[in-house]
């Protein structure tokens, strides 16, 4: 009986199969890894530290949120640098800032604005990396 699929044919549809098993084994093993490995082996990786101004008053059930400065780590300095970092960013740990809850800190009867950070992700503006030592799709 005659192969009805020349050689080459198998071959090719074999190369595919194990290409795609590949490729989805990469995509895995990157969404697995935390984000200190994928920091310290893949040299394209970026992220940035945003520092937070924090102002809780008596006045206002919900504390003032500004961007008060954006390092990258991998500088080795706390330098700013310029980025822009995405309102979804820094809505999402505006939410994280706000359920913590905290009690207003007053001086001379003014409020004392105190400062916090994340991580920042270029690309995943929705996650806000509070843990370098999880994958980035398991941030709390």
């Amino acid at each position: 009986m005659k192969n009805p699929h020349p050689p080459a044919l198998v071959i090719l549809r074999l190369l595919r199969s194990v290409s795609l098993m590949l490729l989805l084994g990469s995509v895995a093993s990157a969404s697995a890894q935390t984000v200190r490995d994928r920091l310290k082996k893949d040299s394209n990786f970026r992220i940035y530290s945003v520092v937070f101004g924090v102002t809780v008053t008596t006045n206002s059930p919900l504390p003032a949120v500004r961007v008060a400065k954006v390092t990258d780590p991998k500088s080795g300095t706390t330098d700013p640098v310029k980025i822009d970092v995405p309102d979804a960013y820094i809505k999402a740990a505006k939410k994280k800032i706000e359920a913590k809850h905290h009690d207003p800190d007053m001086k001379d009867g003014n409020p004392i604005e105190f400062f916090t950070y994340f991580f920042y992700v270029p690309g995943h503006s929705n996650v806000v990396v509070v843990d370098l030592d999880k994958p980035l799709d398991k941030q709390p």
